[in-house]
């Protein structure tokens, strides 16, 4: 159940001139123009930046619809089968689906061409989502770098990945090496790759070493629309060779400057020296605020979110595919570190009762808190014994992994150790181990999703700091007595400690935290700090 990090540093907090959004991703998609395009040859690069395009939607109508919809679910947290529920009758009703002969403006030809389909939309879903949680975490990085200054590429060791990307895989780089200007996530249409960013500390207590930077070989591709060639690195698709969040970070500079250029001439050189002054914080800052577009009127045949088929089901294929789609950006049976996060499991049996226990947990939440994002970007399924989740990280950048189920001695054993150290013991036993271990590995990721450890430790402070003497004779803090030994370790394991308690079905007023405790959680779960 205890979370081994790997990330145990907290970046600073942005401070900025102008009224900047939290929230990166969302603020560089709102600034986009719309630009409709026959092909995706028309638009490449950096150029995604400036305007919202989809290939051969030709109707402005239907892409500001599609923008405002992924507007939403970039800032509601919706997933792709909301998008799907909501975009697609819209599409039919109007014609774009399934394939059309349409006129290529570029040659007056008439080309019998794929429109609207489903695996369309989870295209232009994921590409969307990544690009702009990619700038999101290139900004997260810039104000980290400072304490950690490298970053590992992360590939998803699968068979769906790129033969060049797991070579990749475990490369190690300082931030600001030039290899980043090309190869940062991600790095190509549907590429699920990652990075980790590292500290001195982390690198020697694991025994890591910065890696060569690799020396970079280029294929030619013409472009077929404008016949121009472009030299693009090996194992990248055309179009993908920038890194995202500089150019969005450089565009931001240039936004700066335009607003400064606004001012009146008196405050002009103020605010260039605040800037000068607050420049790792300027650097993480993100877009300025752009009001969410207009979403087009959306057909009566549309739907909400539909309700997620609760699990469990009988085949790991669809266990997977139904956490893909709901909570979970990759699941993963095989761990790059298996002594971190766990072997193969040996039969798709066992792997299939712990998704489904994960899943079954999952939509609990989901259905019971659904202002939280309950969602991480890797689940290990893996023969983990305890849970394990990245500390301080935003969800999509997160892994996560759950341990096994407690046995009835394993539990006796516990409750024996409690009484003899005079521990509270009243409810824990009554509800699977592993679904507590889903919500304790959740209140990690929940920390670094909505940076909430700067909320917490005042109130983490004030009971540790609080000493109870047991009847034996050991001086404890509040939390060790009255939530768990594991919850007096550090202000970290008390909150995820704190959070598995209190979002237990079992949770009553034997165990009723301090006000100030409920009242933190309560507006977590209300979606008070999203």
């Amino acid at each position: 159940m205890g979370a081994r990090y790997t990330y145990e540093f907290r970046g600073p907090t942005a401070e900025t001139i102008f009224d900047l959004t939290p929230e990166a991703a969302l603020a560089a998609f709102r600034i986009k123009g719309l630009k409709p395009t026959f092909a995706w040859q028309d638009m490449l690069g950096a150029e995604h930046l400036r305007a919202f395009t989809v290939a051969k939607m030709m109707d402005t109508d239907l892409l500001m619809s599609t923008r405002g919809l992924l507007d939403r679910a970039l800032d509601e947290g919706h997933d792709i089968r909301w998008f799907k529920a909501n975009l697609i009758p819209e599409l039919q009703t109007k014609g774009w689906w399934g394939k059309a002969d349409v006129i290529d403006p570029l040659t007056g030809n008439i080309v019998n061409a794929q429109l609207g389909s489903a695996r369309r939309l989870e295209t232009i879903f994921r590409t969307n989502m990544q690009t702009g949680y990619s700038i999101g975490s290139w900004q997260a990085i810039q104000r980290s770098k400072s304490f950690a200054p490298y970053l590992m590429y992360d590939a998803i060791d699968d068979h769906r990945t790129r033969p060049e990307h797991a070579a990749w895989d475990g490369i190690i780089l300082p931030v600001d090496d030039p290899w980043w200007d090309t190869h940062h996530p991600t790095n190509g249409w549907n590429c699920r790759c990652g990075t980790l960013q590292l500290t001195e500390k982390m690198m020697k207590r694991r025994g890591l070493t910065p890696s060569k930077s690799p020396k970079q070989e280029y294929y030619d591709w013409e472009n077929p629309r404008t016949g121009k060639t472009h030299r693009v690195p090996e194992g990248l698709d055309p179009g993908w060779d920038h890194n995202a969040g500089k150019d969005a970070l450089a565009k931001t500079r240039d936004l700066m400057a335009e607003k400064i250029q606004a001012l009146p001439a008196e405050y002009q050189a103020a605010v260039r020296r605040a800037l000068t002054i607050g420049e790792q914080a300027i650097t993480a800052a993100t877009l300025p605020t752009v009001a969410a577009p207009p979403v087009a009127a959306t057909p009566p045949t549309a739907v909400a979110t539909p309700p997620a088929v609760a699990p469990p089901t009988r085949n790991l294929d669809d266990a997977i595919e139904w956490a893909e789609g709901t909570w979970a950006g990759a699941v993963r049976l095989k761990a790059k570190k298996p002594r971190t996060w766990g072997g193969m499991i040996s039969s798709k049996k066992k792997a299939l009762e712990k998704l489904n226990a994960m899943n079954a947990e999952v939509h609990r939440l989901r259905e019971k808190w659904p202002k939280v994002r309950w969602s991480v970007g890797r689940f290990y399924l893996t023969t983990s014994k305890r849970g394990l989740a990245h500390a301080n990280l935003k969800a999509i950048n997160a892994s996560m992994t759950i341990g096994d189920e407690w046995t009835p001695e394993m539990f006796a054993t516990q409750a024996r150790w409690a009484k003899r150290n005079y521990r509270n013991w009243n409810w824990v036993h009554q509800e699977a181990h592993r679904a507590y271990t889903v919500r304790h590995e959740f209140g990690h990721i929940l920390t670094g999703e909505y940076g909430l450890m700067a909320h917490w430790l005042t109130i983490w402070d004030r009971y540790h700091n609080t000493k109870i003497k047991l009847p034996n004779g050991h001086l404890v803090s509040w939390w060790q007595k009255h939530v768990s030994n594991y919850a007096g370790t550090d202000a970290d394991e008390a909150l995820a400690e704190s959070l598995a308690m209190y979002t237990s079905s079992y949770y009553n007023g034997n165990r009723a935290f301090p006000k100030d405790i409920t009242d933190f959680l309560d507006k977590l779960l209300d979606g008070g700090f999203a």
